[in-house]
């Protein structure tokens, strides 16, 4: 029974916390498929060319890993689908997390939002027939791309928090306000009082580097001095901001793995 509990216990805090990690070549990716596929005679039409399905899966598969370190890693910040400034204890996190990393990984610079308002694309079309859809996502991460590649950023890790506290938060229909998209168990979502996730992406290609997700429990949030607030929207803000720390805090593990199989790799390809 003991045992039972005990691995009960680390399954909730594996389930809390997790990373995920992506070094695979398009190129060797692709080796795979050299025959084309029956969904070939299906048509994508896009830009006033029509293409197959296949075709455009190929050209979407097609990029590979170009992170050397040390990098230019972006910072940028979602709160309720929206880009926001990083608040004070979260960009300490984030600054410590950097101080352990050493310069041999780089550093870390908040997008800024001055920047992004230079570079928005005020042309691009808007939709008025979705609430919180495609198109605001794609602005979105179209907004974070332009003022990255202005600000000269390798990569940007975006992140999103949410809080249970928030009225405008059902974690039931969480996936109708991420942009970001992770995934969270049910049951998890019930007993947490938030989460986050995050996305490492390559500025151009839109490589996808790594995922980090994150849980805030009640006993976590109380266990910091800072974690009690005076009334909802104040509980609300700092369950964002402990879960933008655990998030730091995974992001550690997340870029010390991608550098070490970033080098296996090119060191597999010589």
């Amino acid at each position: 029974m003991k045992k039972i509990i005990a691995l009960t216990i680390v399954c909730l805090f594996l389930a809390s916390c997790s990373a995920t990690t992506q070094t695979t070549s398009g190129k060797s990716y692709l080796q795979k498929y050299s025959e084309p596929s029956a969904s070939s005679q299906y048509h994508y039409s896009g830009n006033g060319d029509e293409v197959s399905f296949e075709e455009k899966m190929r050209q979407v598969a097609a990029v590979e890993p170009r992170l050397t370190f040390p990098a230019r890693i972006g910072l940028a910040r979602i709160d309720k689908g929206r880009l926001s400034t990083i608040p004070g204890k979260e960009m300490e996190a984030w600054m410590q997390l950097a101080d352990k990393l050493a310069p041999g990984y780089g550093k870390f610079v908040p997008l800024n939002q001055l920047v992004v308002s230079m570079v928005e694309d005020k042309e691009s079309p808007t939709s008025n027939c979705c609430q919180y859809g495609k198109r605001s996502v794609e602005k979105v991460i179209q907004k974070i791309r332009l003022a990255g590649a202005r600000q000269h950023f390798d990569v940007v890790l975006i992140y999103e928090v949410f809080s249970k506290s928030n009225r405008e938060s059902n974690f039931l229909a969480i996936a109708d306000l991420s942009v970001i998209g992770g995934f969270i168990l049910p049951s998890r979502a019930l007993e947490a009082e938030g989460f986050g996730n995050a996305i490492l992406i390559d500025i151009f290609q839109g490589y996808p580097y790594g995922t980090i997700d994150v849980t805030v429990d009640k006993e976590e949030l109380m266990s910091t001095s800072w974690g009690r607030g005076n009334n909802e929207r104040e509980l609300s803000e700092k369950v964002k901001t402990q879960a933008a720390v655990k998030m730091a805090g995974e992001a550690e593990d997340l870029i010390k793995r991608l550098r070490m199989e970033l080098a296996e790799s090119r060191n597999a390809a010589k």
